[in-house]
């Protein structure tokens, strides 16, 4: 051993044996492996035995057996995989087709919401076409007591109103020789009119007007009509009167002439026209019925073709006029002849004072031109005359005002004069709404 090193040299031909000789000096080789720690086996290896093999066979075949199963694990993941995709899929299918579904329903909606405003849009249309005039008249329905058909003028009557295109019906009313209407409202039912006529012949009339009993007769027709405009219709009295007139001459050229024969009195208690004025006078004011006097078949027939246009155009002039006042703010707008327009901005206003100036007694447009060229509104009007110191002087303030009543070398001038002036002042100033502009 050198440097405590020990070099061990033997022959690969001829191994030394444990029991050979150790050579002269040196230690012998069984003695190294026991200082070293050779000879023995080491603490914790152990040889192999059966059981042993048996023990590393077992764990060999466990440690197979879980490569095995995990492998298999693997395996039966990678084949679970497909199964947890195909459920995947059947759920979005599933959620596909519900939201088909719910789209359909929404359309389906959608449909019905558009078919619905269709409708209301066509049920509006057809109600303005209902009001409109030319139209109108298809929707009303003239309801005629049976009555009516067994008088003189009862077939007058149906020719008027099929010749003017008017439905009508005939049928038993709660007052006899009546004329009502039905308006056919479109999408809705029939609705009630509140005009009615009452036909009265003169022979029954000149009944109630001598008895006395025309104003219970009428209010008697406005309880069996509540809430109605009622209208009474006189038919033939104009007829009477003449015949009367017509008797009442023979009779006098009978005694003229010294002849006890001449016409006989006509039949009935006999009223006069001034006493059967009176009488409707009297029901208009107590009542409210208005009336109206035809003397022919015709004349009657003519009357309800135009009440029927009346009724029919009654909703579409109502909605033409609180339209038109709505667009003229507080001014009030009229359509009639010689009216004036005034808008928001307030032109017309000059030439509605004019039209004013030009309603008193004697004034003229070249006069009303006058008084505005001075005074441009009544409110300038009116302050002059607050202006004035007494009474006579506002009375006579427009009485030098000049008038000039042509233009040119002929044109010539002349005073608005104290009358109208205090016309003028009696009409802007007085505070009895009674008083006459000219009292005598």
């Amino acid at each position: 051993m050198e440097g405590g090193v020990i070099e061990l040299s033997s022959d690969s031909s001829a191994p030394a044996s444990p029991s050979a000789p150790a050579a002269e000096g040196l230690p012998s080789v069984a003695e190294v492996e026991q200082g070293l720690g050779l000879g023995q086996p080491p603490r914790h290896a152990h040889t192999v035995s059966d059981s042993d093999e048996s023990v590393v066979a077992v764990e060999y075949e466990e440690r197979t057996v879980c490569g095995d199963k995990d492998r298999q694990g693997v395996s039966s993941t990678a084949k679970k995989r497909p199964r947890f995709q195909c459920s995947n899929m059947a759920a979005r299918r599933q959620l596909r087709e519900e939201d088909k579904r719910e789209r359909q329903r929404q359309r389906e909606r959608r449909r019905a919401e558009q078919q619905l405003a269709r409708a209301v849009k066509a049920a509006a249309a057809e109600q303005l076409r209902a009001t409109k005039p030319g139209e109108c008249v298809k929707y009303v329905e003239v309801q005629l007591d049976s009555s009516l058909l067994t008088d003189p003028y009862g077939g007058q009557l149906l020719l008027a109103l099929q010749g003017a295109d008017y439905r009508f019906s005939v049928q038993p009313a709660a007052v006899p020789r009546s004329v009502s209407w039905t308006r056919l409202v479109p999408g809705d039912s029939a609705r009630l009119e509140a005009e009615v006529l009452v036909v009265r012949p003169w022979p029954e009339l000149e009944q109630l007007v001598a008895s006395g009993q025309l104003c219970a007769h009428a209010r008697s027709l406005r309880a069996d009509l509540p809430g109605r405009s009622v209208t009474l219709v006189v038919y033939g009295s104009d007829q009477y009167f003449r015949l009367q007139k017509t008797r009442r001459n023979q009779q006098l050229r009978g005694r003229v002439r010294g002849s006890e024969q001449g016409a006989g009195a006509l039949e009935g208690p006999g009223v006069s026209r001034e006493r059967l004025e009176e009488a409707l006078a009297e029901v208009q004011l107590a009542t409210g019925c208005c009336h109206r006097l035809v003397e022919s078949p015709a004349a009657l027939g003519a009357l309800v073709a135009q009440f029927s246009k009346a009724v029919a155009e009654r909703p579409y002039k109502l909605e033409r006029q609180r339209k038109e006042q709505q667009q003229c703010d507080w001014f009030a707008l009229a359509d009639s002849k010689d009216c004036v327009r005034v808008d928001g901005e307030g032109n017309g206003l000059l030439r509605l004072w004019k039209q004013q100036l030009c309603q008193f007694n004697l004034a003229t447009l070249e006069t009303a031109e006058a008084v505005a060229s001075k005074y441009q509104s009544p409110r300038a009007l009116l302050q002059a005359y607050g202006r004035c110191e007494s009474q006579r002087s506002a009375e006579l303030l427009l009485q030098d005002l000049p008038i000039r009543r042509a233009l040119g070398p002929l044109t010539s001038t002349r005073r608005v004069g104290p009358e109208l002036s205090r016309k003028v002042h009696r009409f802007f100033t007085a505070g009895d709404a009674d008083s006459l502009l000219a009292p005598e």
